[in-house]
């Protein structure tokens, strides 16, 4: 019994399937727009331009196919999708070849467009809300900032923040997409992680947030006063008035901000320490310039003296140089009985050995071992505890080396004070530990290296 055929689906042979897509130019090309000038250019000697081997040594990685004459001008199209890089690198070719054989300048245009300077934030913002990419998952932190390249560029860039998971999972979905802006695509790339130099709303000093500040009080950044800003009326000097005076200052009348001349703790202008007018404030992205500006500001006197044990140099140099320097470096220092302490065992006491001591300095020294004495030691003026001054026996420990760090804009800044005997015990150390010791910007003291002659 013959069974029936198989039913088969009608064919789908010979049906038109509509077409969605308008297409437009291709990405693998750059356009050439020449203007009004006449498209009689030679494209065989262009095309030779920019397949030379030379652009290849110039980091060029996409290769040139061909020139045509294209949407009222030439295209060049190539092998893959350009990067900026390519695009800088043919631009510059294309300009060298109309420049040298047609005396003039073309448009050249690419992928890659850049921002004008002059574009607002919220029309930045709406565009990125009305992109296909933008989704109900994706919600700005604010508005967009824009940029300018430099103070001489008409371009810019446009910095934004989204609300995101840990693990960055909103901000990868918009990681090297590109929108639309004025009609022309615009690249989304993840920013440099250069979150700049954290200002304290506390001191107002650069280079630690409020949560580090070890400043005694918060001050006004207007007039650097130990005050906060509802206070400054009442406490400040230029606004209390002073009827004791001749003759009698009266107070300025409060609800108004104070008419006198501010004054910026960090630079010394004529403006408030939160200002953008302090210089400080134009490089807070620069951390090297910030660190070479404190390194140079930093107010360290520094009197390096051997004083041949004796204590009384020592208790001279502390009690009449106290305004003259901010440390002072002792080499081969008094250690002696100083004064006897209460003590649990004995009934007269403990003897208490060390060196002088001064209400106005800190003293900084490595203790001995028992039956030895220090050949190093600093004081430091209570005017530098800002610096939180600490001696760094986690990097030499040693009694004929003493390495002092001041803390100050996030840096840390090393000095050395060095003894070293007649067998050179010190400089042969130094010598073997030299490759894993940071930067100084202070090495003194008693070397004891003679010369021959």
């Amino acid at each position: 019994m013959l069974a029936a055929p198989l039913s088969h689906p009608p064919s789908r042979k010979g049906r038109r399937m509509p077409d969605y897509t308008s297409h437009g130019p291709s990405r693998r090309q750059l356009l050439i727009d020449v203007g009004d000038h006449a498209k009689d250019a030679n494209l065989t000697t262009l095309f030779k331009d920019l397949s030379s081997d030379i652009l290849s040594r110039q980091g060029l990685r996409v290769k040139v196919l061909g020139v045509e004459i294209a949407y009222n001008g030439y295209s060049v199209p190539t092998d893959k999708v350009h990067s900026k890089c390519d695009t800088d690198i043919l631009r510059g070719a294309v300009t060298a070849h109309f420049k040298t054989h047609y005396k003039f300048t073309p448009w050249f245009q690419g992928t890659h467009y850049d921002l004008d300077h002059l574009t607002e934030r919220e029309e930045v913002a709406s565009a990125l809300k009305a992109s296909p990419i933008w989704t109900s998952s994706h919600i700005l932190c604010g508005d967009p900032r824009v940029v300018r390249t430099s103070k001489a560029s008409t371009t810019a860039t446009a910095f934004f923040d989204i609300w995101d998971t840990a693990s960055g999972a909103r901000a990868r979905q918009l990681v090297d997409k590109q929108f639309m802006f004025r009609g022309r695509p615009l690249w989304i790339h993840s920013s440099s992680k250069s979150s700049g130099i954290p200002l304290c709303t506390r001191c107002w000093k650069w280079g630690h947030p409020v949560g580090r500040c070890h400043a005694v009080a918060a001050k006004y950044p207007r007039c650097s006063g130990p005050h906060k800003l509802e206070e400054h009326r009442a406490v400040a000097g230029c606004c209390k008035g002073n009827p004791k005076a001749d003759p009698p200052q009266a107070p300025m009348p409060g609800g108004e901000p104070c008419p006198h001349t501010p004054h910026c703790l960090n630079c010394g202008k004529n403006h408030g320490a939160h200002e953008r007018a302090c210089v400080l404030w134009s490089h807070r992205f620069d951390q090297l310039w910030h660190v070479e500006k404190y390194r140079q500001d930093l107010p360290v006197r520094i009197l390096s003296f051997n004083c041949t044990k004796s204590s009384l140099s020592i208790e001279t140099i502390l009690e009449h140089f106290v305004l003259a320097y901010d440390i002072i470096f002792i080499q081969e220092p008094p250690w002696r009985f100083v004064r006897t302490a209460p003590s649990t065992s004995c009934k007269s006491g403990d003897d208490v050995i060390g060196a002088p001591l001064h209400p106005a300095w800190l003293p900084m020294v490595h203790n001995p071992e028992p039956d030895t004495r220090p050949r190093v030691m600093a004081y430091v003026s209570n005017h530098l505890k800002e610096f939180r001054p600490s001696m760094r026996r986690n990097l030499i420990d040693h009694r004929d080396v003493l390495i002092l760090s001041l803390f100050t804009n996030g840096q840390s800044y090393n000095l050395m004070n060095v003894y070293s005997d007649e067998t050179h015990t010190a400089a042969l150390l130094l010598a073997e530990e030299a490759a894993s010791l940071p930067s100084f910007i202070y090495m003194g003291g008693n070397f004891n290296i003679h010369s021959q002659e």
